[in-house]
């Protein structure tokens, strides 16, 4: 049996009970790096990183003998690695200990209800497929002449240190247009 486990950012001391137990019991855990690193001295079994790439790892699991646990981000069965190991090994060997979504987490701090927000997943397309997919979206409802044509993805948040961005959080336009002069200008084909 695999059993996967949610933990959100506020690690064991956010677990559920079954969580809690499961850990404990638990001789061998597989996740990322960040997820083992939430786990406190109360966990004793072996911690193993998932390689990178990932998918071939998941395919030997079950390999050796007894159960074998995974920590993974919140709900495992959105966008997580639950359902590829579910889609792997079938719903009758993978036990899913949830714990809250980043989704619902996200929502709950800007007072969102989670069933009118729209989710794009990062972990299922590259990046700019995955905002052109959404764009395109959003784009039907709007006339042409509204609609936006292009996107283009800087290599970092727009920040304070950086000088985009003033104290109270807004964009400070000329100076990311003229850092930024580049990009805007291969968008517009000049």
């Amino acid at each position: 049996m695999i059993v996967v486990i949610g933990i959100g950012a506020d690690g064991m001391a956010g677990l559920s009970r079954a969580s809690l137990a499961e850990l404990s019991r638990a001789t061998v855990i597989y996740g990322s790096k960040r997820q083992l690193d939430m786990l406190d001295g109360s966990v004793a079994a072996v911690k193993r990183p998932w390689p990178s790439p990932m998918l071939p790892a998941l395919h030997t699991l079950l390999d050796h003998d007894g159960d074998v646990h995974v920590v993974a981000s919140g709900d495992p069965l959105l966008h997580g690695v639950g359902n590829s190991l579910i889609r792997i090994y079938g719903p009758e060997r993978v036990a899913v200990l949830p714990h809250v979504s980043s989704v619902t987490l996200a929502c709950s701090r800007v007072g969102w209800a989670v069933q009118d927000t729209e989710i794009i997943s990062l972990v299922t397309a590259p990046t700019h497929t995955a905002l052109e997919a959404h764009l395109e979206k959003v784009n039907s409802k709007f006339a042409r002449v509204e609609q936006v044509k292009k996107i283009e993805i800087l290599p970092h948040d727009l920040s304070q240190e950086g000088g985009e961005l003033t104290p109270t959080m807004k964009v400070k336009r000329n100076i990311v247009t003229d850092k930024y002069a580049g990009e805007i200008n291969a968008l517009y084909g000049s």
